[in-house]
């Protein structure tokens, strides 16, 4: 809970915005949407602050945040970031993933991609990633994702790698997934590493998740298309259940009318045995030579 005489003291934040990066953040008809920045309003709210929202390209978020022209942003956190920015307790696992278009061979490891033409962003997660790598590929560099979608759409190159691939994917019908996830990392709210108003806004995000708020407004950002997928896993799962304890019941019942059975032959195997003893004629079995292999005065038939 934020102490009254911290909410008294003068708190005005500006987030930095980055455009189109769907479903986090991005403008449409003027106005801000997305989850970030209904978290970042309900977060100022909790805190006692005021917000103010500026966009500026993806590049250029990392120098306004360090020279105090912004005083929040969305970021992935990784040992760099924490040399100049300190992260909310609002974190999650982001991973890259690779489209191709609808010819494209699926790609099941990095080395797949040795003599590719390759579309990311400069400086980003997956460029940094794939440095490493040492592999002969050729880079090229578009402003943000959605250009790369379009220049891959167009033959620019074999592959592009992006990360908000849930919304994006819906946009270009002719390309598709074509990697598991690579290059995980997190992702999340970061303020400056002296920023005054961290134990505020950590304290904020404690308060939203323990009220709820926190996880309400996450489920709104949800593509509705999972919703109605999730509903659909969860019809199939319960039709399986059912029809599983169907047959478990069905298997009960036959072994239970087996064992029935069972019993039923070996009362009249009994009797047919105690029949053929009583008889006082001695019966024979013999095999084709003729020789004995028993008579009714003897047990075995039928044991």
């Amino acid at each position: 809970t934020i102490p009254l005489e911290a909410q008294e003291e003068s708190c005005n934040i500006v987030y930095g915005v980055y455009p189109d990066y769907k479903p986090y953040e991005w403008i449409e008809n003027g106005k801000y949407k997305g989850i970030n920045i209904d978290l970042v309003t309900a977060l100022a709210r909790k805190a006692g602050c005021t917000v103010s929202f500026e966009s500026y390209p993806w590049d250029s978020l990392k120098e306004k945040l360090q020279n105090g022209e912004i005083d929040i942003v969305a970021s992935s956190i990784n040992s760099e970031t924490l040399e100049y920015a300190v992260p909310l307790s609002t974190t999650f696992a982001q991973y890259r993933v690779l489209l191709g278009r609808k010819d494209a061979e699926f790609v099941y490891d990095i080395p797949d991609l040795e003599g590719k033409t390759l579309l990311l962003l400069e400086d980003g997660i997956a460029y940094n990633s794939m440095l490493k790598t040492g592999l002969e590929v050729e880079y090229y560099f578009p402003a943000t994702e959605r250009e790369a979608l379009q220049a891959l759409s167009s033959g620019a190159a074999d592959y592009a790698f992006i990360d908000n691939t849930q919304t994006l994917i819906a946009e270009f019908p002719e390309l598709k997934v074509v990697s598991n996830p690579m290059f995980s990392t997190l992702y999340g709210f970061i303020l400056r590493i002296d920023s005054p108003h961290f134990k505020r806004f950590n304290d904020a995000v404690e308060d939203l998740k323990t009220s709820g708020e926190y996880y309400r407004i996450i489920d709104r950002a949800k593509d509705p298309r999972y919703a109605r997928l999730l509903k659909i896993i969860s019809f199939v799962l319960l039709f399986a259940v059912g029809l599983g304890l169907a047959v478990l019941a069905w298997n009960k019942t036959l072994q239970m009318k087996v064992a029935q059975k069972t019993e039923d032959l070996d009362r009249i195997l009994g009797l047919l045995q105690a029949v053929l003893r009583a008889i006082p004629e001695v019966i024979y079995v013999v095999d084709k030579n003729y020789t004995i292999l028993w008579d009714n005065t003897k047990p075995g038939l039928f044991d």
